[in-house]
């Protein structure tokens, strides 16, 4: 027969695990809201700096070099992938979906002929990639989400190091794109060479001062930019959204355990109870 004694602590110690579980959902959700709504004006701006990059380069001449961050070195077959992981955890399977979704994607480059380097943006990531023998992972780094603008400038410009120096002739990112609290997809962005969207319009509307390349290469460093600032911002949103979710259920869970404990808590003292009348009677029943 159970322990009464334990089956109280028990209880006690998951009504406090449920308090915890119950606080982290509030605190995800409070995140989550916010990310959600600095989300929406993000796509909008990396949007349209996207399609301008892609209608200037239309009226660049024949004669007119092209920036680095803009064409790369194709013929360099060295690729580096940036993959968008977490800081923290407790946000259920979502590094596990990020971490398979990437390692197809690089062995698919692999199997191309192409050598792969990667860098890990979230540090619960790469304990991941550090199981795979055949992934080489030069760098990890923590994603500074209290100033999107400085940490993705700060990688544009060690992505432009690695063009001018040839070490890379390819870069890629890979993040997870958000949709809705329930839904999240991974999505692989190009961020070297330019790729025009896919429903890029061929009309430029605008005239260009003092010369289009000039213009080009700043618009295409600003263009990478914010395509790293908004997957980052897109991961942290799933992030969120994703923990929230994880929280939800660990608390609704714990409710579930706390009640199945209580019926078994109240059996187990009613069955003391009754085997104490049984001896009392019995006793009394002896005299």
């Amino acid at each position: 027969m159970p322990n009464l004694k334990a089956l109280k602590q028990r209880i006690s110690s998951v009504q406090s695990t449920k308090k915890i579980t119950s606080a982290m959902k509030m605190v995800a959700t409070s995140n989550y809201k916010r990310f959600q709504g600095r989300l929406e004006g993000m796509r909008h701006f990396v949007e349209n700096t996207h399609r301008n990059v892609g209608q200037l380069a239309q009226d660049i001449n024949v004669n007119d070099p092209l920036p680095l961050l803009f064409k790369g070195h194709p013929h360099l077959n060295k690729t580096l992938v940036f993959v968008v992981g977490t800081d923290k955890g407790l946000c259920g399977n979502f590094n596990m979906v990020v971490f398979h979704r990437a390692l197809q994607h690089i062995h698919k480059r692999q199997e191309a002929g192409q050598t792969v380097d990667v860098i890990c943006l979230g540090k619960k990531l790469k304990p991941f990639f550090n199981l795979v023998s055949d992934v080489n992972v030069i760098d990890g780094a923590e994603v500074d989400y209290k100033d999107f603008s400085t940490f993705a400038n700060r990688l544009t410009y060690a992505i432009e190091a690695y063009i001018s120096e040839k070490e890379y002739g390819t870069v890629d990112l890979i993040y997870t794109h958000f949709e809705s609290a329930l839904k999240s997809r991974i999505v692989i962005d190009p961020l070297v060479p330019f790729v025009p969207a896919k429903n890029h319009s061929s009309t430029v509307l605008f005239g260009v001062e003092p010369s289009p390349p000039l213009l080009l290469e700043e618009l295409t460093r600003l263009n990478l930019q914010s395509q790293i600032a908004h997957g980052c911002l897109e991961s942290k949103t799933s992030e969120e959204s994703a923990r929230m979710m994880a929280m939800d259920n660990a608390t609704r869970n714990a409710d579930d355990m706390i009640q199945k404990l209580r019926v078994v808590y109240n059996r187990t003292r009613q069955a003391y109870i009754t085997k104490e009348l049984i001896e009392i009677i019995s006793g009394a029943e002896a005299l």
